[in-house]
C-alpha cells in the first residue's frame, strides 16, 4: 500500500497537480492479531486494534507536518472536505471540520468547538453478515466503554492511558456506581436515537458479483464470500 500511494504521489507531481491536490489516507477498520484471542476483523469487538485507524491529511500548498493528538472520527472527513472548498456543512451531516486542528491560523476554531474534540466518539456495529448483533463503543481520549447486546451484562471499561492494550476491564472490578450509571445513560441515549433509524431504513439491495474468477477470488480472500 505504501508503494502504491507513492506511485500516486509521483504521478500527481509529474502531472503538475500535487500542489493543488488534497490527499487523505485512511482505513475503514483495523485488524485483530489475537490481542483478544481473535484473528481478522469480520466480527469486530470494537477494541482499538479493530477501530483505531490511520488518518493522514495533506493540504494543498503546505510543507512539513504535525501530529494531532486530539481524538477525531472518520465522520469528520466529509465536513472537512466541504470546509476546504468553501461549502457549508448540511445541518444533518454528522462530524466537524478538522481544518482548525491542522491549521488554526487559516481556519481558527471557535472556543465552543474546541470542547467537541475532547468529548465522546461512538463506534457501532449492527447486523454484520445477516446477524442481529449490536455492539457499541464510547471512546474518549482517556477511556473506552464497550457494550455487546449479545452479552448485555458483560460491559467493559478500559483506561486507555494506563492500559492501551485494553486487557483489564475496570467494570469487572469494584467501580463507582455513579460512573456505571453515567456510561449506561450515554449508551441508552445514543441507542434511542440511532436504532429506530436502523430498523426503519430501507433495506440495502446488493448487486451481483458476476462470474469473473479474479474478482471472486479477491472477495473470498477478504472474507466477503464463502
Amino acid at each position: 500500500m505504501d508503494g502504491e500511494i507513492g506511485r500516486l504521489i509521483e504521478w500527481l507531481k509529474a502531472q503538475g497537480r500535487w500542489e493543488r491536490t488534497l490527499l487523505i489516507v485512511t482505513g475503514d477498520h483495523g485488524e485483530e492479531f489475537y490481542e483478544h484471542e481473535r484473528f481478522g476483523h469480520a466480527y469486530n469487538h470494537l477494541y482499538d486494534e479493530g477501530i483505531r485507524v490511520p488518518l493522514l491529511l495533506r493540504l494543498p500548498g503546505t510543507a512539513g507536518g504535525q501530529r494531532v493528538v486530539q481524538q477525531v472520527s472518520l465522520r469528520d472527513l466529509a465536513p472537512t472536505l466541504l470546509h476546504l472548498v468553501g461549502l457549508a456543512r448540511p445541518p444533518a451531516m454528522l462530524g466537524r471540520s478538522l481544518l482548525p486542528l491542522v491549521d488554526g491560523v487559516r481556519w481558527p476554531q471557535p472556543a465552543a468547538e474546541a470542547e467537541r474534540y475532547q468529548s465522546q466518539s461512538y463506534t457501532e456495529m449492527f447486523g454484520h453478515r445477516g446477524s442481529c448483533r449490536y455492539r457499541l463503543a464510547i471512546r474518549t481520549a482517556q477511556q473506552k466503554y464497550i457494550y455487546d447486546a449479545e452479552q448485555p451484562h458483560v460491559k467493559e471499561l478500559y483506561d486507555l492511558q494506563a492500559d492501551g492494550g485494553e486487557q483489564h476491564n475496570l467494570l469487572a472490578l469494584a467501580t463507582d456506581a455513579a460512573e456505571r450509571r453515567e456510561l449506561d445513560r450515554l449508551r441508552l441515549a445514543h441507542m434511542a436515537g440511532v436504532l429506530p433509524e436502523i430498523f426503519t431504513a430501507e433495506p440495502v439491495t446488493w448487486g451481483e458479483v458476476g462470474d469473473d474468477p479474479a474478482v471472486v477470488e479477491r472477495l473470498q480472500a477478504l472474507g466477503y464470500l464463502e
